[in-house]
């Protein structure tokens, strides 16, 4: 998804500061693993993945395309 927004380029220091951005604010609902090809991931717990889905399905803003409207 970053490198979506820039076309294609990714930038490991934003991506870094993302991982660690997610794995800090997740506590214990998020690991940072590292795949067979050493890439870094973020799992979430399904734990976590509800409460983020109940919370978006309540909210009245919707954002898309980089426009928000409600």
């Amino acid at each position: 998804m970053l490198s979506a927004r820039d076309g294609g380029r990714t930038y490991t220091e934003t991506v870094s500061r993302v991982i660690e951005f997610l794995d800090e604010l997740g506590k214990d609902s998020v690991a940072v693993k590292e795949t067979q090809s050493g890439e870094r991931v973020v799992v979430f717990t399904d734990e976590i993945v509800k409460r983020i889905v109940a919370y978006n399905n309540q909210s009245n803003t919707v954002v898309t395309g980089g426009e928000v409207s409600a």
